[in-house]
């Protein structure tokens, strides 16, 4: 070989090498760096098919199909194929493979080699045909459960993950909602579902999204499994995991869920998987939003379809077009408002390959999907009007008319809902956020604090004379009774206006401290109420919440001064309130900050006083109230309130 060809060969940054009569006579660094080895004398001298696995993916054994190869590119020139070889490590890689004839004499045959790795490449188109197929997956469902399901399905499949968990999160209640868990108990291949768990932020385990800024990866080795407490409660909570990856849904900044994977092998994911992994993420979270913006639309088009006789006039003020579409006879009819929203001119026919030309390339298929649709469904898609904007049109289908099985008839309606996904944008956070918290409270603890009143009701009849019971009771009713107005609740502590009535403090705090009945008791605390009968104010019944939250903190971080005191007086045409205790002061510089969201102070075995003062400052604050915190000499705090009287009139 020629000096300088030879030069170029053996720098080449491809793995290139000479086949002479069948065998390997030559090969770069390229080629013993891709398949591993330490020289090149571990290549030469061999038949491809030593450096490969007995079978090649199409299952024809390797010897036989290199020989056939081979034969191509002396009979053609070249010969260009995929192959997969095999590196020391014991591992299979895919390769391109360029045969280029050099002698094809008798005895002396030679090829030039050239070997190019398909591994990323084919890993990437993996990873596309994966996000694809979620997407057309994720397209055709609108319940949340359903999304993260099938989510699941598809990291587990990609990613041969051996426990999955998929939660929105609750920034306001501090709760982790779980939509789908699985794990793979120990001995078997197959993971089992679990009854997804929503579980508070200081239950989670230090691992958790909560406490991470950004995807994270952790590959654990055997000595820090051995020191690592248990994972976070979800699935087999008796294993713990090897390798994890964390990746946040992240709406506006803000984290509204997570996706988890888990696999008991050791350095199982890379930081390639990661950021893979967070691209599903972020699908799903996708799906997740558009699945409560659906849900915001459906009673409008509820509304609309009542009133035939008004039709005409709710399309035009609610800027909604309906349709029908003969499939037998290729035909699509329109109303006036749809031809507004698609921006097309009405005195031409309406054909499809004419609204085609009006929908989204990438919602195209989407779109043809639904006019041969068997069912009643919603989807949302996109439009180019003519002057190149872009519009989102949210489409409800009625029930199609089938005959012998066949759909004959499509009819629905379109809405042009691009301003609504706009404001939902801006209002993402607070609405999602305040929905989720609804659905927590409404569904976790208004069923059990249903069944422990009617049990109470019960232990009456046969206790009639048991205070505890009684307590139990109307402790129950009234848990019931702010249950029920939850919706209250969460206006005040989104800061919305709610209600003021003139109310007494007197039988307001006496129907509080009665339901602590109990918990002072246990606790052998006492506790004096010393205010005046018929000192009135102005507020709305939830500023009992504050006393509440007050004389909770007073058991709970100040006990052990066994005694609490609420003081309250009019002052300057305002009561102002305190509950006294006599345990371990606040620092000063903590006094207004502990007001703060997720502020949390710590105390000698207790930490605390977080979230909850931070909704009683918002309660205050609705009901044009006051709180604040202030040291009770000679030992303790005073939680007050300053709440206004009731205007004169």
């Amino acid at each position: 070989m020629d000096s300088k060809y030879k030069e170029l060969f053996n720098k080449s940054a491809d793995a290139s090498l000479i086949i002479n009569n069948g065998l390997f006579v030559d090969c770069n660094q390229a080629t013993v760096d891709m398949l591993g080895f330490k020289t090149k004398a571990d290549v030469l001298n061999t038949h491809p098919s030593v450096l490969s696995p007995e079978f090649q993916p199409d299952g024809q054994d390797s010897a036989s199909k290199a020989d056939e190869m081979m034969a191509l590119a002396y009979e053609n020139g070249s010969h260009r194929f995929e192959w997969n070889h095999l590196g020391a490590n014991g591992e299979i890689f895919p390769v391109e493979v360029l045969l280029t004839a050099i002698s094809r004499e008798e005895g002396n045959q030679t090829l030039f080699t050239v070997w190019r790795d398909l591994t990323d490449a084919k890993e990437n188109q993996r990873f596309q045909d994966a996000t694809y197929d979620l997407a057309r997956k994720l397209s055709t469902h609108i319940e949340m459960d359903e999304i993260a399901e099938i989510g699941a399905e598809q990291i587990r499949h990609f990613f041969e993950s051996d426990s999955i968990s998929i939660n929105f999160i609750d920034h306001k209640g501090g709760i982790n909602r779980g939509l789908y868990t699985e794990d793979t108990l120990e001995g078997d291949t197959e993971p089992t579902t679990f009854e997804p768990l929503s579980t508070s932020f200081d239950k989670l385990d230090a691992d958790s999204i909560q406490g991470i800024p950004k995807p994270l990866l952790l590959n654990r080795t055997k000595a820090e499994i051995k020191a690592k407490t248990l994972d976070r409660p979800f699935g087999a909570v008796s294993r713990k995991s090897a390798s994890l990856m964390f990746a946040p849904i992240v709406w506006d900044d803000t984290k509204v869920g997570e996706v988890t994977a888990q696999s008991y092998s050791f350095e199982k994911y890379s930081e390639n998987n990661l950021t893979q992994l967070q691209v599903l993420a972020t699908q799903i979270g996708g799906a997740f939003l558009r699945a409560k913006a659906s849900d915001d639309l459906k009673n409008e088009h509820k509304e609309l379809r009542k009133n035939q006789s008004q039709l005409l006039l709710s399309q035009q003020l609610a800027h909604i077009g309906s349709w029908e579409y003969d499939v037998r006879e290729r035909e699509l009819y329109w109303s006036e408002e749809l031809y507004n929203i698609f921006d097309l001119d009405p005195l031409e026919p309406v054909t499809l390959r004419r609204l085609y030309s009006r929908i989204h390339p990438r919602d195209l298929e989407l779109f043809k999907q639904e006019l041969q649709a068997q069912t009643s469904k919603r989807t949302d898609y996109r439009i180019i009007r003519s002057d190149g904007s872009i519009r989102w049109i949210h489409e409800v289908l009625d029930e199609p008319r089938l005959k012998n099985g066949e759909v004959v008839l499509s009819r629905g309606c379109a809405q042009d809902v691009t301003s609504s996904k706009e404001a939902e944008e801006r209002l993402a956070e607070s609405d999602k956020l305040r929905e989720l918290l609804l659905d927590i409270i409404t569904h976790d603890l208004k069923n059990p604090a249903g069944v422990i009143f009617s049990l109470s009701e019960l232990a009456i009849q046969q206790m009639p004379d048991n205070k505890l019971v009684d307590v139990l009771h109307s402790t129950s009713e009234r848990l019931l009774k702010v249950l029920d107005e939850t919706t209250l609740l969460t206006q005040a502590t989104f800061g919305e206006k709610i209600p003021l009535h003139k109310l007494d403090l007197s039988t307001l705090l006496t129907e509080v401290v009665e339901e602590f009945s109990s918990r002072l008791t246990e606790a052998s605390i006492t506790l004096e109420v010393n205010v005046p009968e018929q000192l009135m104010i102005y507020a709305n019944p939830l500023i009992s919440e504050v006393f509440k939250n007050y004389i909770s903190n007073a058991i709970k971080y100040a006990g052990s001064g066994k005694r609490i005191i609420i003081n309250a007086e009019l002052k300057d045409d305002v009561v102002a309130a305190c509950v006294s205790d006599f345990g371990d002061a606040i620092p000063a510089f903590d006094r207004k900050r502990i007001f703060e969201r997720n502020t949390r102070i710590n105390s000698a075995d207790q930490k605390g006083r977080g979230l909850g003062l931070a909704i009683v400052q918002r309660i205050a604050a609705v009901n044009d109230a006051e709180v604040w915190v202030e040291p009770n000499e000679p030992r303790g705090n005073r939680f007050c309130v300053r709440i206004p009287v009731p205007p004169k009139n």
